[in-house]
């Protein structure tokens, strides 16, 4: 008589159920992210994860993972999802960017300057942010700060006085009204 061994290799199954774009998210401080949904299965008993930031939550529950919440620190988190109970075992990867909300901090100027020369406003805030604002109440206009927080808006030879009034400051998605 003979016997036959046949060796069956552990199969694992992991899939990112959610929208594609869900599994890399960037989001402001203070805002949920979109629900990320991985699906396990076969040999695979479970699934760990790390690499998320602090405020996110997981739930594992038939079979599907979970990670929702609202992320309280800022940064770029490169996160991993690895199952558990097959061997070799499968690895999915994502990142959430989490941005601070943009500050202005002062808005300066050269005042009084004597007639014929210019009035220079000098803005602060957060690097590289869009500063909206108006000029005596006129259209609004936009200055983007440099990467130290700091820009310029210079008013040629003014004939009256001047008022430079921020409403906004926005860096990507994330802004704030004055």
């Amino acid at each position: 008589f003979s016997i036959v061994i046949n060796c069956l290799p552990n199969t694992c199954l992991l899939d990112l159920t959610s929208a594609a774009a869900t599994s890399n998210q960037t989001i402001c401080i203070g805002n949920p992210i979109q629900n990320i949904t991985y699906s396990f299965g076969d040999d695979a008993t479970s699934v760990t994860v790390t690499g998320l930031p602090t405020g996110l939550t997981t739930n594992i529950s038939s079979g599907v993972l979970t990670i929702s919440g609202t992320p309280t620190q800022t940064g770029t988190f490169n996160y991993q999802v690895e199952t558990v109970g097959c061997t070799p075992s499968l690895t999915k990867q994502g990142t959430i960017k989490v941005n601070p909300i943009p500050s202005f901090t002062s808005l300066t100027s050269n005042t009084p300057i004597c007639q014929g020369a210019n009035a220079v406003f000098t803005l602060k805030g957060t690097a590289n942010g869009v500063v909206s604002y108006t000029i005596n109440g006129g259209t609004a206009q936009t200055v983007t700060l440099d990467t130290h927080g700091d820009a310029t808006v210079t008013i040629s030879a003014p004939t009256a006085d001047v008022t430079v009034l921020v409403s906004s400051i926005a860096v990507g998605t994330c802004s704030t009204t004055s």
